[in-house]
């Protein structure tokens, strides 16, 4: 096969791997946090409202959303995040919300679908929370075969305007969590080593050779200009006495 056809096989895949429902190549944002992945045992029909509750085990920014889901058509779910009352069910009050729309061809085969929210939720580690999620023709999975596979929290229906686990409180629905780990502002970071200037040491001086004299300028003002200056007169009136030595000296030969 040459170049240009593995290129064009490639491309083909690709395109084809996006056509495919369930098929998703992008990661979501942040650590995967509380997370309950079986499913599906049990297809829960068709309903107009319900949720899972959690424990939240990081202190962070909750950005998404992970739901089981599986349909035969195509709607668009709506996700919200709540608090919980007294009861430990959801209460009502929203602090989030996200959406998405999910196509498929068959109730019982079911893919994981993602919501990003529309705005972060801050959650505190060992605070519970729910994910409320309503549809009008979607199959809702969780492990339904008992054992409460998720300790956080259980899954809750909305019937006759209440929340209500109709005795199915060991059900726990598939779901994940994905928070982004908050910095925490009393760490301060260590400062940064400085270094110490570099001390320079001052040039040594260098003493001259023992018995040397410092050289003088010539006829400067130092001791060796002065000495040479004063020989002079000195030669001179020797020069002269010699003279008159030498005239005396002829005189008295031409006396004699």
């Amino acid at each position: 096969m040459t170049a240009k056809h593995r290129l064009f096989a490639l491309l083909a895949g690709l395109l084809f791997a996006g056509m495919v429902p369930g098929l998703a190549f992008a990661n979501p944002p942040g650590a995967l946090d509380q997370h309950q992945d079986s499913g599906p045992s049990y297809g829960g029909g068709e309903a107009a409202q319900e949720a899972q509750t959690f424990t939240a085990g990081i202190t962070g920014q909750m950005t998404t959303v992970g739901l089981l889901l599986a349909i035969n058509g195509s709607e668009t779910v709506n996700v919200s995040i709540q608090t919980l009352d007294g009861s430990l069910k959801p209460s009502g009050t929203v602090l989030a919300t996200g959406s998405a729309t999910v196509t498929g061809t068959d109730r019982n085969v079911s893919n994981w679908v993602y919501f990003t929210l529309n705005a972060p939720v801050s959650v505190v580690s060992g605070n519970q929370y729910a994910i409320a999620f309503s549809v009008t023709n979607s199959y809702f999975f969780g492990d339904f075969s008992g054992g409460n596979p998720y300790a956080g929290g259980q899954d809750w229906f909305f019937q006759a305007g209440s929340w209500t686990d109709n005795g199915f409180n060991a059900y726990d629905l598939a779901f994940q969590t994905y928070v982004t780990v908050a910095a925490d502002p009393t760490v301060t970071p260590p400062p940064t080593a400085t270094q110490a200037p570099t001390v320079t040491q001052p040039p040594t001086a260098t003493q001259p050779p023992a018995g040397t004299l410092p050289p003088t300028s010539a006829g400067g003002p130092s001791g060796a200009g002065r000495g040479t200056d004063a020989a002079w007169p000195a030669l001179l009136g020797l020069m002269g006495l010699i003279a008159a030595l030498a005239v005396i000296t002829v005189r008295r030969r031409q006396s004699a």
